[in-house]
């Protein structure tokens, strides 16, 4: 506004000098009020005010007045000039400023945003606890009003094992048979046994595997046979193996949780004999049942030979050899004067050249007779 003021009254200076306008009487008369004046070079009138802060004391003093709005003037016209100067460069430290300001605004802005979900998080939180609250408050009052006694809540305890069950006994079982019982929450035994029992009283051989034990301070679980063997199980997984008994009983008792799982096997299974074949004696023990010739050696393999012409064969067939047959494991006698088809006998006589009877056996001397 001070820029206009001084403007108007430079430019009423100018036009003075060409239409013999009159600044000092214009400026005077201003000072009492506005002053309209009709510039007849522009067409147009000014209406002016002088400031208060000029006074009416000379001309000379006017004139000073003027050069110091002038100047003051010009000094706020140059810095409306930096200000635009500055405002329209693109690369000063204010823009950078501004930038960093927006980056940290944009990130406030995500952090609120956080914020926002965690408080609308602890609003539903706090909304829950109040209905909770209404309903202990209902619920107080009613105990107060009632006179309501503390009760001891009680929870149901666990199931008891139903002896009764049909699969608790598995009975008939053959080679290759298998099965078992699982108990995976806790179930509460007393007075029963489970019973596992083979089809033969030899001729199958168990082996069990328990796995998930788990026992309450009172609950027990012991595996015997009817063999003799007996064990009570401690560890979570136990692996039981070639049981001989027919009949496997699994006592438990108390708090338990297991899994037992049982297969059916052949004793002879994997057994070699050498010389002779597996079978399973009344003791349900695997034997070896040894091929003519053979007999066990100490651990029970079929590996020792028999040969009757070491015993006494080699002396009777002096005049001829001493051959053994594969089957009987008997010794023959092949004399050079019998036939090469002779399997009957036991000694040669040169005086004799036909195949004895197997009756016989030999040649007829005294000391056969």
């Amino acid at each position: 506004m001070l820029l206009k003021k001084i403007s108007i009254l430079l430019v009423i200076s100018t036009v003075s000098l060409c239409e013999g306008f009159s600044p000092y009487d214009f400026v005077r008369k201003s000072q009492n009020g506005p002053v309209n004046h009709v510039f007849e070079s522009f067409v147009s009138t000014v209406v002016y005010k002088i400031p208060g802060e000029i006074v009416d004391s000379a001309a000379d003093g006017i004139s000073r007045n003027a050069k110091k709005l002038s100047a003051d003037a010009d000094r706020l016209l140059n810095s409306l000039q930096e200000l635009l100067a500055h405002f329209d460069n693109t690369n000063g430290d204010e823009l950078k400023q501004l930038v960093e300001i927006e980056n940290t605004l944009q990130d406030m802005q995500a952090n609120m945003s956080s914020i926002y979900s965690d408080i609308a998080l602890l609003e539903s939180i706090t909304s829950e606890n109040n209905e909770t609250m209404v309903y202990l408050e209902y619920y107080l009052e009613c105990f107060m009003e009632s006179n309501c006694v503390n009760v001891t809540p009680t929870t149901p305890g666990p199931p008891v094992y139903d002896c009764s069950d049909p699969s608790t006994n598995i009975t008939g079982i053959k080679v290759g048979g298998s099965g078992g019982w699982s108990f995976d929450e806790f179930i509460e035994f007393s007075g029963c046994d489970l019973i596992l029992q083979a089809e033969h009283t030899s001729g199958v051989w168990f082996n069990i595997e328990i796995n998930n034990f788990n026992n309450s301070e009172d609950g027990e679980l012991i595996v015997s046979d009817s063999r003799g063997y007996d064990l009570t199980i401690e560890n979570s997984t136990t692996v039981l193996s070639n049981l001989t008994g027919q009949t496997i009983t699994i006592t438990p008792s108390g708090l338990l949780t297991f899994d037992l799982s049982f297969t059916a096997v052949d004793p002879c299974n994997g057994v070699n004999c050498s010389n002779g074949n597996c079978y399973t004696n009344d003791l349900n023990n695997h034997t070896c049942n040894c091929d003519p010739c053979y007999t066990t050696d100490a651990s029970g393999v079929c590996t020792v030979l028999n040969d009757p012409c070491a015993q006494f064969g080699n002396t009777y067939c002096s005049f001829g050899k001493c051959l053994v047959n594969q089957t009987t494991c008997n010794y023959y006698c092949d004399c050079p004067n019998l036939p090469n088809n002779c399997t009957t006998a036991l000694w040669c006589d040169q005086s004799q050249n036909t195949c004895p009877p197997p009756d016989k056996r030999g040649m007829n001397k005294w000391w056969h007779w």
